[in-house]
């Protein structure tokens, strides 16, 4: 209460603002719960569930990066940029890998050059594959970081689908995703383009949606063969304490190779299970028998209302 008004206070049990936190501690996380970083190589080895996966330490060769995934640029957002040809004419559904000038000169890479971007776990040293992208040297970059939008690169595997109730078939994203051809036995998974966004209008104009309002697709010139689908390479990593995905990623760039084309993907699902367990097995405290609680009741859930079954749990040895 503040001069006869009630506060709500902060977001903690006690509505202070807490130096030490209690409940922190007593969920598994004690070292933490008085706020710390570590500042030297060796705490930061002791203290790995607070150190990002792409620190400085793991970069130990001339072409290893740390790879800012989640980026976006303001007109390519999720799916629904790729249906506007007004917006997919602005971006052509390019994403390339932006890499700081200084270090394009110092590994050669020059704008336009289709570079090979390998993804590297740090906590079980397993490769989860590669993706082939346009290289574009920027400042828009410190030195030692690229980044790649995950918002574009898209793909497809048909051009156009039998709807019910429509008097044609209907094209699938046909502004802004290429045709793919994709192969996947369980394990290896890869991703091929095989026509471009232009010749695929081109030579379907009758699945055009809504004819009469898009008269101009024929003006589309961009063949939306500038991205790749970053996405599909990188392995799942549960964050320790939080729980979310830590997107970020440790690459290995290099020139790519003769039978590389830009948007080539390559992904090795086998080892991204393997990762992902490492992630799971070698960095969180797992619950016991007789725990009830699978997370602090007090920290707010998306969608799901924050009720007792949402938060129970039945541990069984």
């Amino acid at each position: 209460e503040v001069d006869g008004e009630v506060k709500q206070g902060f977001h903690t049990l006690s509505k202070k603002l807490e130096f030490f936190s209690e409940w922190f501690a007593e969920w598994k996380w004690p070292e933490y719960a008085i706020p710390i970083y570590p500042t030297t190589k060796e705490q930061r080895k002791k203290m790995v569930h607070v150190v990002t996966q792409v620190h400085h330490d793991f970069m130990e060769k001339e072409n290893e990066f740390a790879l800012n995934t989640v980026f976006r640029l303001p007109y390519n957002i999720h799916t629904r940029s790729v249906n506007s040809k007004h917006l997919m004419e602005i971006s052509q559904n390019h994403n390339p890998v932006w890499i700081n000038t200084q270090d394009a000169k110092r590994l050669n890479i020059k704008q336009g050059d289709a570079i090979k971007v390998t993804i590297i776990d740090t906590v079980s040293g397993l490769e989860s594959g590669y993706f082939i992208a346009m290289g574009v040297p920027t400042e828009a970059t410190m030195p030692g970081v690229m980044a790649n939008s995950h918002h574009a690169g898209r793909w497809k595997l048909k051009n156009a689908v039998d709807i019910p109730g429509f008097s044609h078939a209907l094209g699938v994203m046909g502004l802004g995703a290429p045709l793919y051809d994709m192969t996947m036995d369980g394990k290896i998974g890869t991703l091929k383009p095989k026509e471009g966004v232009d010749a695929g209008l081109m030579a379907r104009k009758d699945t055009w949606q809504f004819k009469e309002y898009n008269k101009d697709l024929d003006n589309i010139w961009w063949d939306g063969l500038s991205g790749a689908w970053q996405n599909a390479v990188a392995a799942t990593h549960p964050d320790p304490i939080a729980g979310n995905h830590a997107w970020h990623q440790k690459i290995r760039v290099e020139l790519a190779g003769a039978d590389d084309t830009i948007g080539d993907i390559y992904v090795n699902y086998d080892n991204n299970m393997k990762v992902y367990q490492a992630w799971r097995d070698d960095l969180t405290r797992p619950l016991q028998a007789g725990d009830k609680l699978r997370r602090p009741q007090h920290i707010k859930r998306p969608v799901v209302p924050l009720s007792d079954k949402a938060y129970a749990v039945d541990i069984k040895s």
